[in-house]
């Protein structure tokens, strides 16, 4: 579970940062939630330090830099320690920042879309440090870095399924339904086909006539007609 903080204390129903996670997050109903705040107190951070799941914070555009840096602060103090706090101010003094760690600042004289965009590939490297996909093989535990995972393919053979990395590849005794399952609330993951499962921050480049995702030494070629509109979008979000 992701949850995502919003301070915007303008009422808008078509809130531009819930559209653009939407979009990042993808409609592949992975585990998030927004909760958005119109005004800050201390009954603001009281009542997400109980929620479940990983946090990101982001602080609008027409929020004073004061009280943006005050709510910052008091994130920090709250026990969200290593949490991505977003703001998006063109006013804000860089060396205010530097007192705060993972702060991502949006200059919003420039393009916003892009510069989200960038904040959340900063924020998710954040979120999966130490994350792994974990297996067994041969009676031996592996634990793969998602960073490295480049994606999965069935076994044409079998219902065992390959996973692909830069520098090797192993035999996974799983199905690619069951690895979906597991990574049902990763939005890096992204089934393209029955049999393949890729991991859009790793690739390179898509053809969408020949149907080929090129990573950094290797290859697919397996893209279903219904999900490459939803692969368009999300590589171009995901894509650096």
């Amino acid at each position: 579970m992701i949850n995502f903080i919003i301070y915007d204390d303008v009422v808008n129903k078509d809130n531009i940062y819930k559209r653009f996670i939407a979009k990042f997050m993808g409609p592949q109903n992975y585990s998030y939630r927004f909760k958005l705040f119109q005004q800050y107190n201390k009954d603001s951070l009281e009542s997400i330090k109980n929620l479940s799941g990983k946090t990101m914070f982001i602080l609008a555009k027409n929020i004073d830099v004061d009280k943006s840096m005050d709510f910052a602060k008091d994130i920090r103090n709250n026990s969200f320690i290593n949490n991505p706090i977003i703001i998006c101010n063109d006013t804000i003094k860089t060396t205010k920042l530097n007192e705060i760690s993972n702060i991502l600042f949006i200059n919003t004289n420039e393009s916003l879309f892009s510069q989200l965009k960038q904040a959340f590939h900063y924020a998710y490297k954040i979120f999966n440090y130490d994350k792994s996909y974990v297996f067994k093989v041969d009676n031996e535990i592996y634990q793969i870095p998602f960073e490295q995972i480049l994606y999965f393919e069935k076994n044409l053979n079998d219902n065992s399924t390959f996973l692909v990395t830069n520098e090797n590849y192993f035999i996974l005794n799983k199905s690619i339904s069951s690895i979906d399952e597991d990574l049902k609330d990763e939005c890096n993951f992204l089934k393209t086909h029955r049999s393949c499962i890729v991991n859009l921050d790793n690739i390179q480049s898509i053809n969408f006539t020949t149907n080929v995702i090129k990573f950094n030494n290797c290859k697919t070629d397996l893209i279903s007609r219904n999900k490459k509109k939803i692969l368009k979008e999300l590589f171009t979000l995901h894509s650096n």
